[in-house]
């Protein structure tokens, strides 16, 4: 498993990240060629006016990459809506569009949560900038190609004192990066300055742990220099590739929606499960519950991708009685997991195999089952038997060499025994 470890020991920045990202795919590809293909990915996106720079800069004495983008010339200012179709309608792999949406998505909310406004009317300032956009689409693009499992970081430097931003004077740590690192461990300021930024904020939030080093080989460091300096500190981001043993679990986070119903038709659940599906839910669960006076009602739970979340939160206002919606993000972990096909002596069946541990636990699709059951006119409970039987066949099966996203996407066949 590939976890990189962020030591925040003079803060972090996105330009920060990218360029120590980008040193350490240098020493797997080459610094050029790293570089390249970085910009070559840039290019999907639909803006212009910037000029893409990497340098080697000194600081503390350590030779760092300094990742510079100039802009040349005016930008606009930006709404999320903009920022998430223009990167959606791009040809970066679906894994970077999802996860930088997923980045914007996360910002955009506390934006809109600190200045009292919907999500529609939050204004990207810094953050929309095209040198902002570049560095959360870097940030996407470079763990997607450096295979990252799993993000983490010790303590953190954020400065203080006050900056100005387009808003005025603000605190440091900026209200939205202080939102954006809750529950995050931070040491006490040891620099004047803003040493922590919104977008460096928002990358830290994508970490699964804080505190020490994890254990495992550490495969590769990079070196990423901030554009300022201050007294008491460093002045570099490191980063740290490290191979780590693992109980095989990965991790993501999603949006939790939920409300409660007592005066809607029983009826009307199923249709609404429905579209709550279609609009990118994971998962819908409704489960009894009392409200106040003891009325007896359904409470309802989505989980939900974040870039789906809207989707389902129109889902859930158009086509249930509720008027009012709690939401939170929450990390998820996950096992590995594969499709793969099981030959029966009724027919393929589709079953998925999971990693726990060093065991494989395989489980035919109640889909799959119900449907040959229905075609040959037999009980699903003998179908699904027959399934299970042979995925006891399976339970040795070999998961080396494949990340945990191509495990979802592959199918084997598990082939009956001849004779």
């Amino acid at each position: 498993m590939r976890n990189l470890y962020f030591d925040c020991s003079s803060g972090i920045a996105g330009d920060m990240a990218v360029a120590a990202l980008l040193e350490i795919l240098g020493h797997e590809i080459g610094a050029a060629a790293a570089f390249t293909a970085l910009k070559t990915a840039l290019a999907a996106l639909p803006y212009d006016g910037y000029e893409l720079r990497l340098e080697t800069v000194n600081r503390s004495s350590i030779a760092c990459k300094r990742f510079v983008v100039e802009v040349t010339k005016p930008q606009p200012e930006r709404h999320f809506t903009s920022i998430r179709d223009a990167i959606d309608g791009s040809s970066l792999p679906q894994p970077v569009r999802h996860r930088a949406i997923s980045l914007f998505l996360r910002l955009g909310q506390v934006e809109a949560k600190l200045h009292g406004v919907c999500l529609d009317e939050v204004h990207f300032h810094e953050v929309g900038a095209v040198d902002s956009i570049v560095d959360v689409v870097s940030f996407a693009w470079l763990l997607d190609r450096l295979a990252i499992d799993e993000l983490s970081a010790g303590s953190i430097q954020a400065g203080r004192g006050m900056i100005r931003t387009s808003h005025g004077l603000l605190p440091i740590p900026a209200p939205a990066t202080l939102e954006l690192l809750r529950g995050a461990p931070l040491d006490s300021p040891k620099a004047e300055g803003e040493l922590i930024t919104p977008t460096g904020a928002l990358f830290l939030s994508q970490c699964s742990r804080f505190g020490s080093i994890p254990p495992g080989i550490i495969r590769q460091t990079g070196y990423g220099a901030g554009t300022h300096l201050y007294e008491g500190v460093p002045g570099f981001l490191r980063a740290c590739l490290v191979a780590t043993e693992t109980n095989h679990r990965e991790t993501d986070v999603v949006e939790v929606l939920e409300t409660f119903l007592d005066d809607m038709p029983a009826e009307a659940f199923e249709p609404l499960a429905q579209e709550l599906w279609q609009a990118g839910a994971v998962d819908v669960v409704f489960a009894p519950c009392f409200m106040k006076k003891h009325r007896p009602a359904v409470s309802v739970t989505v989980i939900v991708p974040l870039d789906r979340s809207e989707k389902a939160l129109e889902a859930l206002f158009r086509c249930s009685t509720t008027i009012g919606v709690r939401r939170r993000t929450s990390s998820r972990a996950l096992l590995p997991r594969k499709a793969v096909v099981l030959e029966t002596e009724y027919g393929e069946i589709q079953a998925k195999a999971v990693k726990v541990g060093d065991k494989t636990r395989v489980q035919p699709e109640y889909e799959a089952c119900l449907k040959r059951a229905r075609k040959l006119n037999l009980p699903y409970l003998e179908v699904y038997r027959a399934a299970l039987v042979r995925a006891h066949g399976l339970q040795g099966m070999d998961w080396s060499g494949s990340s945990s996203t191509t495990l979802r996407d592959e199918g084997i066949h598990a082939k009956r025994d001849k004779g």
